[in-house]
């Protein structure tokens, strides 16, 4: 289950709006009492390394590649239509991430039901 935590933090931006404390009580109910400490380094270290850090170079890099003259001259049509897959792109990466968080909920529920967390 930390496994699971781990990857789906990984693959989240750095701008989710979700708490502190909420990811910190799920990685220390996935854990054993003794590794908790362990367990905070392991995934506060993968999280920034995936997800802080090439999150706003792979942004950058798509907002780059579809609109690559923004800014410099205007040509309106090619920048919004590059400006509008950007923030899709984004707004794509929420919803992946919201739904890996609703599929984590529900699997700590039923791990919570049968006693196994």
């Amino acid at each position: 289950m930390f496994v699971a935590v781990t990857i789906g933090w990984c693959c989240m931006p750095h701008y989710l709006p979700y708490s502190h404390e909420d990811k910190v009580i799920i990685i220390l109910m996935c854990v054993k009492y003794s590794q908790r400490g362990f367990a905070m380094g392991i995934c506060t270290f993968f999280l920034h390394l995936f997800g802080d850090v090439p999150s706003s170079v792979v942004i950058g890099a798509l907002k780059d590649y579809w609109a690559p003259r923004c800014g410099s001259f205007w040509t309106q049509t090619e920048m919004i239509i590059g400006l509008r897959y950007t923030l899709c792109f984004a707004f794509r990466w929420h919803v992946y991430t919201v739904l890996l968080w609703k599929n984590l909920l529900h699997y700590c529920k039923k791990a919570l039901l049968r006693g196994t967390a």
